[in-house]
């Protein structure tokens, strides 16, 4: 290379192993979620190695985003715990791996607190797990820090309904688009004087009651809590927090809006709830135009979805009701 160095590129784990016992490795960048053995199984099995096949520098190379489920979607939200982070660097640092990196600047935006959080690992690890609870301990003083001691245990708190019983997996971000659009169907079905086979509104309404049940409760005291922010965190707690979770609220409200008109059956009912669903969908397409300021330009619609599962995409369900 340009500095006189060779780099070799092996394709997993395991390959990675063999060519450090091989010889003539000086340095190691692993990545930590490999096919058929990861970074941690592999740094431990490179750290075994007899000398000299060990090199003295080894680093390990991260991606957040890997951590949000089958979709692995980056410009997503931030749906990665403190307790997986410090759960995953736990057993990082029984690796005697020596560094570790960040890698894609995209996810600092909806993963930013899960970044800062890294960085003080980096910095002081060994420091972060001797705590008996790193993980809460780093969303205590985040809260302080960037909230204010007045509103931080209010801001914990929801910070911890948002990872522990909200959106756990990454999953869970669309099972309000799920419904919705799959009522959106329906609707356009009976408009259209088609047969619903097997259709149960009932099931939906029930399903998606029990989410707005779940999440209105915490986004009511998100609106409590913004309001006692200076604009800069308002913002920050808006679309790191409150967006998230509108991102799964709003069409589930929208979703029992039209399964009731679904269950009425009359073209009256249908219309009227076309409309009411979209009030409850504009508010989330106003704050996620309010989030796509520079330089975040169409990063919900053009950038946002990296596959092409409609379920991912928030705008959705409002476009395809503005169709109807």
């Amino acid at each position: 290379g340009k500095y006189g160095h060779h780099v070799s590129v092996v394709e997993n784990g395991a390959a990675a192993v063999e060519a450090v016992r091989a010889g003539g490795v000086d340095v190691v960048l692993m990545d930590l979620h490999m096919p058929v053995m990861d970074g941690i199984s592999a740094t431990k099995a490179i750290r075994a190695l007899p000398e000299p096949g060990a090199p003295g520098l080894h680093g390990i190379y991260y991606h957040l985003s890997i951590l949000t489920g089958r979709l692995r979607l980056i410009q997503n939200a931030s749906i990665v715990s403190e307790e997986l982070i410090s759960d995953e660097f736990d057993a990082v640092f029984d690796t005697d791996a020596t560094d570790y990196l960040l890698t894609n600047i995209s996810e600092m935006r909806e993963f930013i607190r899960e970044a800062r959080l890294l960085a003080d690992i980096s910095v002081r690890g060994n420091e972060i797990f001797e705590l008996e609870e790193p993980a809460a301990a780093f969303r205590s003083w985040f809260s302080k820090e960037y909230f204010g001691d007045e509103i931080a245990e209010d801001v914990d708190e929801i910070y911890e309904s948002y990872y522990g019983k909200l959106l756990t997996k990454a999953e869970e971000l669309y099972v309000g688009n799920k419904d919705c659009l799959k009522s959106i169907t329906y609707v356009e079905k009976a408009l259209k004087g088609e047969s619903l086979g097997n259709y149960n509104p009932a099931l939906v309404i029930e399903r998606m009651e029990e989410v707005v049940g779940l999440y209105g409760p915490v986004l009511e005291e998100i609106e409590v809590v913004r309001a006692k922010m200076d604009a800069g965190a308002s913002r920050f707690f808006e679309e790191n927090c409150e967006l998230p979770l509108r991102m799964v609220y709003q069409p589930a409200k929208a979703a029992i809006i039209l399964n009731e008109a679904l269950a009425d059956g009359s073209e009256n009912a249908l219309r009227n709830a076309i409309e009411s669903a979209k009030v409850e969908l504009s508010l989330l397409i106003d704050m996620l135009d309010a989030a796509e300021r520079e330089p975040f330009e169409r990063w919900y619609g053009f950038t946002w979805p990296k596959n092409s599962n409609p379920e991912a995409n928030p705008r959705l369900p409002f476009e395809q009701l503005n169709d109807l």
